[in-house]
């Protein structure tokens, strides 16, 4: 029997810096908490300490006296937990922590300290002792916790348990004590500032206290006024926006689409407009993500979806699934539709503030301040530029890639493999091509929709409708010739878009390439789609996909063997006007560049 020597030990990689970075900055942060925790705790053990001997010798009546030096340093010691709020260093929100400390703080400097009068005062000691047990308490519990990595079950409950008594004595005890310094406030003006003055401003310490002793009532319920005051917000907003949507629809079924702002106006203005109290989102009053969503309006319909589902949500605590789904989908098309059309907007607007100069300001003034409202309002014709720049040079990259590889494919396994070869670039190049129909609808190119749908739609179906689901005829060479055509076509013209709005112009030899290509790439890339479509219509039958027999709930039935064969056609008049509309463009774009 052979002993087998042991494996050689693995050895461990030694530590990288960054994680010997990260244990030393874990390490300090432990350090600091424990030394900050048990601070504060002691200043904490010395308020209650000081407080039961008052009470044990003197009575209440001498226990601010005790602990006032000991409660300044305490209390005032908690602002540096606003500040690890702020940095991440614990995880209680900014939320919760900044109006609990501002609150003690107020009580401790603006009317413990400011108003000797209310130091005898009975409602200072409960306030002193529910003060005492959640701090000694709290402060205990994460001293130990950062300083040994555990704590004692017993003071765990505690942690989490002594604030059902002590907060509403706490809380009661603070209203009490602003309300009873009210008197010593209204005689002394301690802390008001009174007209006239150099700022032109006055600030009455009284009437500010009241504001915060009605504000602690409520804090005492904060979640229910919150529920109440979203719920109002919210259902207002949506009345609104229902109204708007609504006189959208009439307008535009009476009068077109003409006389649309004018029906809508008044509750536009009035819905928009209220929602600048949604940036206070950002200070976790409304619902945080939703911060950005201000500056963007994208559409009437979307609007009337997201306030009818927060009016839900916070009214009675749920929304019906139909209602989820429609607040987190319409945005796929309303969103893109809104920004496209705010930016068409401004770009139709702009000559209009060039010739009425309207919020202008010229110089010279006596700010010594001029501003230009056109040229403010010029970056939508920037971002234009630039959208339309990136869109051109992606889809044309793409189609490039397109290009490239069949030639490849061609060169090394013949035109059998071709489509293989593409069809990835293919499918993301051909579908982004989409977003030109929107374009053309709302204004952003001036391509007219009459030729921009059929062209867009006809390339759509073949790519998913006929070549996608139809492996077949992939090996056809029917398909090289058709990726011929539209690969010249389609780089040429992608190139040429992307120029012009990249630079401002374009060569001549690539405005002839754009205007005259289509003469020999158009008929053969049509005649390439029709044989497609007619050799595929034996799988079609055979198949029978995407065929929709009756009976069905719906009582309808199609058979795409029959949409196909109809579409097969319509080429011929599609074709036809499409050629003409080329023809023209043609002729009118080498006319101007042979006048300039």
């Amino acid at each position: 029997m052979t002993l087998k020597p042991n494996p050689s030990p693995r050895r461990l990689p030694p530590p990288s810096r960054s994680s010997a970075m990260a244990a030393d900055g874990s390490v300090l942060r432990r350090l600091y908490f424990s030394v900050y925790n048990w601070v504060v705790f002691i200043g904490w053990a010395q308020v209650s300490l000081s407080m039961i001997l008052a009470l044990l010798d003197d009575g209440h009546e001498a226990v601010y006296a005790a602990i006032e030096r000991h409660l300044l340093f305490a209390q005032t010691a908690a602002i540096m937990e606003i500040l690890h709020s702020i940095l991440g260093l614990v995880r209680s929100p900014v939320s919760s922590t900044l109006p609990q400390i501002t609150g003690r703080l107020f009580i401790t400097w603006g009317i413990l300290w400011s108003f000797p009068e209310t130091h005898s005062h009975i409602l200072v000691t409960p306030l002193i002792i529910s003060w005492s047990i959640t701090e000694v308490i709290r402060y205990s519990f994460f001293g130990i916790k950062e300083s040994f990595g555990f704590t004692p079950s017993w003071l765990l409950w505690l942690r989490y348990s002594t604030f059902i008594v002590c907060y509403p004595v706490g809380m009661v005890s603070e209203v009490g004590l602003i309300y009873i310094a009210f008197p010593f406030m209204k005689a002394s003006e301690k802390y008001c500032i009174g007209m006239p003055n150099k700022w032109n401003f006055s600030f009455d310490y009284f009437y500010f206290s009241t504001f915060l002793m009605a504000f602690s009532a409520m804090a005492a319920d904060g979640s229910m006024v919150r529920r109440l005051y979203l719920s109002i917000y919210n259902w207002v907003a949506f009345i609104g926006w229902a109204q708007v949507l609504c006189y959208t629809i009439l307008a535009l079924l009476d009068k077109g689409h003409e006389a649309v702002y004018a029906a809508i106006e008044r509750p536009l203005l009035f819905t928009q407009t209220a929602a600048i109290l949604e940036v206070l989102g950002e200070l976790e009053i409304e619902r945080v993500g939703e911060v950005s969503s201000v500056f963007y309006s994208p559409t009437n319909y979307w609007k009337v979806t997201r306030y009818s589902f927060y009016g839900m949500k916070e009214s009675f605590g749920f929304t019906p699934s139909w209602l989820l789904w429609l607040r987190y989908s319409t945005f796929i098309a309303c969103f893109p539709v809104g920004v496209v059309s705010e930016i068409c907007l401004a770009y139709t607007v702009l000559p209009f503030m060039k010739a009425s100069e309207k919020y202008c300001l010229r110089m010279p003034n006596k700010w010594n301040f001029s501003f230009n409202y056109f040229y403010a309002n010029g970056m939508a014709s920037v971002l234009r530029r630039l959208y339309l720049s990136v869109y051109n040079w992606i889809v044309f990259i793409r189609w490039v890639q397109v290009s490239w590889s069949m030639i490849l494919a061609l060169l090394e396994k013949r035109y059998e493999a071709v489509y293989a070869a593409v069809e990835q670039h293919l499918l993301f190049a051909q579908t982004a091509a989409i977003m030109e129909i929107l374009h053309s609808i709302v204004g952003l190119v001036r391509s007219p929709v009459s030729s921009t749908l059929p062209q867009i739609t006809g390339r759509l179906f073949m790519i998913w409708g006929i070549l996608r689901s139809f492996p077949e005829i992939h090996t056809h060479i029917f398909v090289t010739s058709l990726l011929i055509s539209w690969c010249i076509t389609e780089v040429t013209r992608y190139s040429f878009y992307g120029m012009k709005e990249s630079f401002g112009f374009t060569p001549s030899w690539l405005l002839w390439l754009r205007y005259s290509t289509f003469i020999v790439c158009f008929p053969v890339g049509m005649v390439s789609e029709v044989g497609l479509v007619y050799i595929v219509v034996p799988f079609m039958k055979a198949s029978e996909k995407y065929c929709l027999r009756m009976p069905n709930k719906w009582n309808f039935s199609i058979k795409y063997f029959y949409a196909s064969v109809f579409f097969m056609v319509l080429y011929a008049p599609v074709y036809l006007h499409l050629f003409h509309y080329l023809i023209v463009q043609r002729k009118k774009a080498l006319a101007k560049s042979k006048t300039t």
